[in-house]
């Protein structure tokens, strides 16, 4: 015995119409936002104007600051394209600073928010003497709040003795700069301990929209890794 599931539609009577719509309506220069169209009437294609795809989502980023204006229409077989459905963003210059760039030492992660812990085999699970873990983290726009609002991420030692480690949590990559609660010019939250641990608040200083970077060094002094250090990263996420 074989199954199929179907999802039966009504067909199309007209042109498909289509509404706009964006996961960030306040988007930094830099950073990835999601662009959706919702239509009407069955699309079986999408035209974007300002944003390259050719389904019913768009990911887009911009370099530069201001007004970037962004189009989607429908087309079925039936009835043709529909009228265009258009979007403006502003873009702001964003203050993040990629302290990684050219830094050989420098391993980038992607988590996504509220994912699991990133476990050795992310990065090779051993953390060399001189490498920098820089993980980032997009605060989503939904929801826009949560019953516990803390955020915490710290760097773990396993099968061997713990060393001394820098963690930082910065809208820069890489970033050991000194404290700066407002986050422009420094992290907002920074550790020295044998299993450093950084906090932050969603929606008071992790603001929905915004990227985030967790980044860990090794400090010399006291043990250290020598070949490498069997570490990997845990996270608490707001609930």
């Amino acid at each position: 015995q074989t199954s199929l599931t179907l999802n039966w539609q009504p067909a199309p009577t007209a042109a498909p119409t289509c509404a706009l719509s964006s996961n960030n309506n306040s988007p930094f220069t830099g950073q990835s936002i999601t662009l959706s169209s919702n239509c009407t009437q069955s699309p079986t294609s999408y035209t974007w104007t300002g944003c390259s795809s050719s389904g019913p989502t768009c990911v887009t980023t911009s370099t530069q600051a201001g007004l970037v204006n962004y189009s989607v229409s429908g087309t079925n077989a039936q009835f043709g394209t529909g009228a265009v459905s258009s979007l403006g963003l502003n873009w702001t210059q964003s203050t993040t600073v990629d302290f990684c760039a050219g830094n050989s030492n420098a391993v980038r992660l992607v988590e996504p928010w509220g994912g699991l812990s990133i476990y050795p085999s992310a990065y090779g699970g051993q953390f060399g003497t001189n490498m920098i873990l820089s993980v980032q983290i997009y605060v989503p726009t939904s929801p826009s709040s949560y019953g516990t609002s803390l955020f915490s991420a710290g760097i773990s030692e396993y099968s061997g003795q713990g060393v001394w480690s820098e963690t930082t949590l910065s809208r820069s990559s890489c970033d050991f700069r000194p404290v700066d609660p407002s986050g422009v010019s420094g992290p907002i939250s920074r550790a020295t301990t044998k299993e450093a641990t950084v906090f932050g608040n969603h929606g008071t200083n992790m603001l929905p929209g915004q990227t985030w970077y967790v980044n860990v060094q090794w400090l010399p002094g006291g043990p250290t890794c020598g070949g490498g250090c069997a570490s990997f990263m845990g996270f608490q996420w707001p609930r």
